[in-house]
């Protein structure tokens, strides 16, 4: 009964979109620290990264994107990327996806072109045109939970041989097309805020949050996400209310409270990097260097010997 409802609505959306939603691939990446991938790769289907544990550095297109344990990204077809490990180990839960036409004669599914986009617009009965010009989409928010469940599914659906398993990667790689659509539909009211100008109040929301919480090691995706922003939004929104990156804001905020700690405290260069969000001594000695031109202790005795 379920599979013949199932097999009901992908023949309607093959009737009308003349393809179904196919996942193709899932599998677990291990990485260790330093470790990455040589080479640029580009797909002509869908790619879905979800960072299951440790900080992936991704290149996209020539832009760089820091992601952390629990996030997701969605790289379209077409697109350049590739992704380090940086310090520490991580894996990353990958699922490759889109839309295909069945093809008796050889058992097995064609890539279709149809997009996302086109797919949302048939679930919502509208002809309303949703963002489409980005390379990649960051999933924040309260998707970002949700993402990431439905990726975890697929992978060990994929990886068991049990009862109803074809039924079932149907019905997930549905849930995964329908669950990206909310996504789509969070960036492009996203968009109308940018817009529209209402986006500055969110800016201002995340810059006192940042200045409450700099010291908890906060990523701009963190922050993003506070404010219910795809963190490519969030990043455009601010730097036009505020004049420079968030990440720039956020560093810079450090750096003020680390001065203030070097030239009122005795408190250890360690201690100081771990107080003020670093994640290590030593990204705290390079982001200072790169700020003020010195050391945390060339500064703290140049502080001292002027008073």
């Amino acid at each position: 009964m379920l599979k013949d409802a199932l097999t009901g609505i992908e023949k309607t959306i093959e009737d009308t979109l003349g393809t179904v939603p196919v996942v193709f691939k899932s599998l677990t990446r291990n990485y260790q620290s330093g470790e990455s991938t040589e080479n640029m790769s580009c797909h002509n289907y869908h790619e879905l990264s979800y960072i299951s544990s440790g900080d992936v550095r991704f290149e996209i297109e020539g832009e760089i994107v820091f992601l952390r344990r629990g996030a997701s990204i969605l790289i379209r077809p077409g697109t350049q990327h590739r992704y380090c490990v940086q310090e520490g180990m991580a894996d990353i839960t990958v699922v490759y996806f889109g839309f295909a036409n069945y093809d008796a004669k050889v058992n097995e599914h064609r890539i279709s072109s149809v997009s996302l986009e086109e797919f949302m617009a048939f679930a919502t009965g509208t002809s309303r045109e949703f963002p489409d010009d980005e390379a990649y989409i960051v999933i924040s928010g309260s998707n970002r939970e949700d993402t990431g469940e439905i990726v975890e599914q697929i992978l060990h659906e994929s990886r068991v041989d049990a009862y109803g398993h074809e039924l079932m990667m149907q019905l997930l790689a549905l849930k995964l097309i329908v669950q990206l659509c909310r996504v789509f539909k969070d960036a492009w009211e996203e968009s109308m805020l940018v817009r529209h100008g209402k986006a500055s109040e969110l800016v201002h929301i995340a810059k006192d949050y940042m200045l409450a919480n700099y010291d908890r090691n906060i990523s701009v995706s963190d922050v993003a996400g506070y404010v219910f922003l795809s963190q490519g939004y969030f990043s455009r929104a601010f730097r036009e209310e505020m004049g420079q990156s968030p990440m720039a804001f956020l560093i810079e905020t450090r750096i003020d409270k680390a001065c203030e700690l070097l030239e009122n405290s005795d408190i250890k260069i360690s201690s100081i990097a771990q107080q003020t969000g670093f994640a290590s001594p030593q990204r705290f000695n390079v982001a200072f260097r790169k700020q003020l031109d010195m050391t945390p202790m060339e500064y703290r005795k140049m502080r001292r010997e002027s008073n």
